[in-house]
């Protein structure tokens, strides 16, 4: 009664004890405690024991970084000026157009503007766009 994704064979799985219940000579789990385990499996949710969600959990844990398969957007393009830079820094930090045009000491239409530019220029939606654009090319992060 037991299948496990760790590369394990049901044959491993008895050797660590989930066979308690069924092999000669060991004690298990008495058949009433199977019950509601049987009942939950077959109303299709996943029941772990407990050492078995510790290794999974130390695995995930403990797992490379997966690589980033292209996930790295370009560098800004040159056509991206430095005031222009400057504001999708700051968008990326997630200040409104009127905290950006008061740390730049500019307007807000100003503001409004090299926004818009980016947006061209990175060919971006929106704002998001704007904010992944700028972890993915390293700016922040």
């Amino acid at each position: 009664m037991s299948l496990s994704g760790f590369g394990r064979t049901i044959s491993d799985s008895r050797n660590e004890g989930t066979d308690s219940a069924t092999s000669k000579g060991k004690q298990g789990p008495a058949p009433l405690d199977l019950l509601p385990a049987v009942r939950t499996v077959a109303q299709g949710e996943a029941l772990l024991a407990p050492r078995v969600t510790k290794r999974l959990i130390e695995a995930y844990v403990n797992r490379p970084a997966p690589p980033s398969h292209g996930q790295q957007s370009p560098p800004l393009p040159d056509t991206v000026t430095t005031r222009e830079h400057k504001v999708l820094l700051l968008v990326a930090e997630g200040l409104t157009n009127a905290e950006i045009a008061e740390r730049l000491y500019i307007g807000a239409g100003m503001v409004k503007t090299h926004v818009a530019r980016l947006l061209t220029k990175l060919d971006a939606r929106d704002r998001v766009q704007l904010v992944i654009h700028a972890y993915r090319s390293g700016l922040t992060g």
